[in-house]
């Protein structure tokens, strides 16, 4: 949209459909009731403040560009009980991912809410959490196979990341973060209208069991995919108190991209182990403690570690002997990956940034290492959580 047609009013024909969208949206819209005010009264030809004739630009666009679809799948219908292990454990990834929604929703809706008149946090800083998020997001749904979300929130990481390499200034950058608004609030509402809050509220309570049948088919399928074997090693603390489901969908978002980066950066091929003389299968070991206040989640591998041309790049001589802040600080940067350009398995580097910036925000840590083989992961955090 031009600068001219932002700041002309809407047709009639416009303020129609804006009028019947929002008819049909005032129940499920992510949207605040104070904002659904608003726009009626923009609808109604009453002058709206800059900051909201954005918000309603951001509509019109979307409706000009038929970025809402215009089909989207049904909620699931799902059953009491189906979140038992016991009774179906198709269901268990599933309440996972629900339960984790509203972190999803949070970090999304923060872009959709931004006033970019008294903007307190530096729009670099938004676009890369953003990135993260939309890396986790796709990550999740890609592997449960919910295209709905997975397809349009991939894409949307792929376009964030070009605009970020290729922003020079934060004007702009201010103007990549107001491109991709409409298609975040697009795929806000898909992600409302697949996973309502009625049927998050009716998911029960989450449990231990629920993350490990996750582990366990998380990195069979990862490993299948990228032709690998690999033996998984869970030593969960069998003093670990009862963890709350925000904490246990964490530790999923968590595993997400240390399981991930195992297989894709550290587990070599079985050619490769073998030429090196090394085990078979080689083997992910995922630890869970709970040192009080703190829960210890702790992910190593016994593959080759950090590749040869990333250390070269980066100027590491030996990776065994890096002090453990140093390779802390180089891998958690934004951007930061071994691959030298994006796949299916791996991203912009930023699964490890994504980890480093949500453990900040709860009060935690995380420290990496370089032990000889492989690469070992140890991430600190208050078991219970603070309140977003």
């Amino acid at each position: 949209m031009t600068d001219s047609e932002r700041s002309s009013p809407p047709s009639e024909n416009e303020k129609l459909r804006l009028a019947r969208f929002i008819q049909q949206r005032l129940q499920s819209s992510p949207l605040k009731k104070e904002e659904l005010r608003i726009v009626r009264s923009y609808v109604q030809s009453q002058t709206p403040s800059p900051t909201i004739r954005h918000k309603i630009d951001l509509l019109l666009r979307c409706i000009r560009e038929h970025a809402y679809p215009q089909s989207i799948p049904p909620a699931p219908i799902i059953e009491p009980g189906a979140f038992s292990p016991e009774e179906n454990e198709d269901h268990d990834e599933l309440a996972l991912f629900i339960a984790g929604i509203s972190r999803y929703r949070r970090e999304l809706t923060k872009v959709i809410e931004i006033d970019f008149q008294e903007m307190h946090t530096p729009v670099d800083e938004l676009l890369t959490s953003l990135a993260g998020t939309l890396h986790t997001l796709s990550s999740e749904a890609e592997y449960l196979e919910i295209e709905a979300i997975a397809k349009p929130s991939r894409q949307l990481e792929n376009t964030l990341n070009e605009l970020i390499n290729s922003a020079s200034s934060s004007s702009q950058a201010v103007a990549t973060l107001k491109s991709i608004q409409p298609e975040i609030y697009c795929l806000l509402a898909t992600l409302h209208r697949l996973f309502p809050p009625a049927l998050i509220s009716r998911t029960p309570p989450l449990h231990l069991d629920h993350l490990k049948f996750w582990i366990e088919n998380f990195t069979t399928d990862t490993a299948d995919k990228q032709a690998k074997e690999v033996k998984l090693e869970l030593l969960f603390s069998p003093t670990l108190p009862s963890l709350p489901s925000e904490t246990l969908t964490l530790l999923q978002h968590f595993l997400i991209h240390l399981i991930r980066n195992a297989i894709h950066h550290g587990i070599e091929s079985p050619e490769e182990r073998k030429r090196s003389g090394k085990p078979f299968p080689p083997v992910i070991t995922v630890e869970l403690q709970y040192s009080a206040p703190n829960l210890l989640l702790c992910v190593s591998d016994d593959g080759k570690g950090l590749s040869r041309e990333f250390c070269k790049k980066a100027g590491i001589a030996d990776p065994a002997h890096c002090p453990s802040e140093q390779l802390t600080r180089l891998l958690t940067a934004p951007g930061v990956s071994q691959d030298t350009s994006p796949s299916e398995f791996s991203g912009y580097g930023m699964g490890l940034f994504d980890i480093a910036r949500q453990l900040k925000h709860v009060g935690g840590n995380l420290r990496i290492s370089a032990p000889g083989s492989g690469l070992r992961v140890v991430l600190s955090f208050p078991l219970s959580l603070p309140q977003a």
